[in-house]
């Protein structure tokens, strides 16, 4: 990554700043932006790992049922098979998700909740990912 600095005229009493980034693949990048691993904390071994072309965004929620949640900048939010790192389930969202997934239980029942309506990590890496912007909205999804 490259970081020029911009010339500025400043003014008596204020704060000026201003810089350009470029951000260059490595040579041997593959166009896939989105790596997520899943990595056994006994062995340190690499379990599985899922490569796509958006950027994984946001935090990583596990649960004891074998789940893992993650979402992405194209605005997808997953739920993997912990084991095999199998997609099990999909969701578009309004936009990225940048926020941490949470569960809780109400009766009886698992719940999980996501905030959407944020960033994006990787939009100069992926200009062809569609980012939208729309208000904010707190998903909510029962678990089976």
């Amino acid at each position: 990554m490259d970081y020029y600095l911009n010339p500025v005229d400043p003014v008596l009493g204020g704060y000026h700043s201003s810089a350009t980034q470029r951000k260059l693949p490595p040579e041997d990048f593959d166009g896939q932006v989105g790596m997520f691993s899943a990595i056994d904390v006994a062995t340190g071994e690499e379990k599985w790992t899922y490569r796509q072309r958006a950027g994984v965004a946001g935090s990583v929620l596990t649960t004891g049922g074998g789940l893992v949640f993650v979402s992405d900048d194209a605005r997808r939010f997953r739920a993997f098979d912990a084991d095999s790192g199998e997609v099990l389930w999909e969701q578009i969202l309004n936009s990225s998700a940048g926020g941490f997934p949470m569960t809780y239980e109400l009766d009886g029942v698992q719940y999980l909740a996501i905030a959407a309506g944020g960033g994006v990590n990787y939009r100069m890496m992926t200009p062809e990912i569609r980012q939208r912007r729309g208000g904010n909205i707190l998903y909510v999804f029962r678990l089976p």
